[in-house]
């Protein structure tokens, strides 16, 4: 909620702390860049580093909670292999409405730069990727977090939007890992990707 960041090349004793939800500021700055390179011929690039949802959970804002507090742990936690007994399965439980909002909410961010992206009429011509670093056990095989070679831990989505490009709605079932995403971007931008 008072996250800290280093503008530019600002040496590490001289950080910026913000009094606001991180994901919500840096949306708030990623709008602002999307307004400046609105008015510009130039191509632009952009990425959008989140790191909610993480852990504690409840630094999330509690807004969309409401969603998820009253619903019982296995319409919150409905993989087969929960363990919902173990030490990794009951810290799921205590731990997943406030996991789920924050997931919530930083859908809602996300929302907010889409929306900003079509109402500055970039959405036909720009291509949107939506990804992730890692997944979350949440009471899988009796474990919580990610570091595990398991495939609630290690499936990612990859979702790109590009409507003047891409039709709505394409379902490819193609394996990709983080190795294919730079050749993917410059493809998709008629750059090929280098030999080595």
């Amino acid at each position: 909620m008072h996250p800290h960041y280093w503008i530019g090349d600002a040496p590490r004793e001289h950080k910026t702390t913000v009094d606001q939800w991180s994901v919500e500021h840096e949306t708030d700055v990623a709008i602002r860049f999307l307004r400046d390179a609105a008015g510009q011929e130039e191509p632009f690039a952009l990425m959008v580093s989140h790191n909610p949802p993480h852990q504690p959970f409840d630094l999330a804002p509690s807004t969309h909670r409401h969603r998820y507090n009253k619903l019982p742990p296995a319409e919150l936690l409905p993989r087969p292999n929960v363990e919902f007994d173990s030490a990794g399965g009951e810290e799921a439980v205590a731990s997943a409405a406030q996991y789920f909002a924050a997931v919530s909410a930083v859908d809602e961010q996300v929302g907010r730069l889409l929306a900003e992206v079509s109402t500055l009429g970039m959405a036909q011509n720009t291509i949107v990727i939506f990804t992730s670093d890692h997944g979350m056990q949440l009471g899988s095989h009796g474990l919580m977090y990610k570091n595990v070679p398991c495939e609630e831990s290690m499936s990612i989505p990859f979702l790109i939007r590009w409507p003047e490009r891409i039709p709505i709605g394409v379902d490819d079932s193609t394996v990709i890992s983080s190795m294919d995403f730079a050749p993917t971007l410059l493809g998709l931008v008629g750059i090929p990707a280098p030999a080595d």
